[in-house]
């Protein structure tokens, strides 16, 4: 990684612009005995003053996003691996983030911006994964995927309206796990 640029801008800091990849070994396990540095991801605890208690002052926890690495295929074909707060880390999605380097790693500066990846579902794993994400059977997903293949371009926007046809023709109706899947 020593030997890239990313487009500079100015005091060594510069602009990275791609799609996220899919984490390594995205789908498996995870293994839970793994050295994770907990204190890094519990939240700051909120105080209130003895004056706000007395007066009945409810306690609403800040959300603090957690700090993420992500891997960013970028433009020009060159994979970086950048870390900072990244709220969307799915494979559908692509990024512009500015960053700062230090050694051969990035680092965000700043908050990133997103944009959705339409044509991305045409890849098998990453439409594969997003039925996952959708929480839909495996069985199903599998007989969808294989059944869509047929019927392309597979895009978001035709989506639904892709899993209705598939309802209606193979009696498998994924359409809930896609509507209400917050993804």
């Amino acid at each position: 990684m020593s030997g890239r640029r990313v487009k500079n801008q100015c005091g060594g800091k510069g602009l990275i612009e791609g799609r996220l990849l899919p984490e390594k070994g995205e789908g498996e396990e995870i293994d839970w005995h793994e050295d994770v540095d907990l204190d890094d991801q519990a939240a700051d605890p909120e105080f209130l003053d003895a004056e706000e208690i007395e007066e009945g002052a409810v306690q609403i926890p800040a959300f603090s996003p957690q700090k993420t690495t992500v891997r960013i295929l970028a433009k020009d074909s060159e994979e970086y691996t950048v870390t900072g707060f990244f709220p969307l880390t799915d494979p559908w999605w692509s990024v512009s983030v500015n960053v700062k380097q230090g050694g051969s790693r990035y680092f965000v500066n700043g908050s990133p911006s997103y944009k959705l990846e339409d044509d991305i579902l045409g890849d098998k794993a990453i439409l594969s994964l997003f039925l996952k994400k959708c929480n839909v059977h495996e069985d199903h997903s599998s007989n969808f995927i294989s059944w869509v293949e047929q019927h392309p371009p597979v895009t978001f926007r035709r989506l639904i309206k892709l899993a209705e046809t598939f309802k209606k023709k193979e009696k498998i109706d994924i359409v809930p796990y896609l509507k209400n899947s917050g993804t």
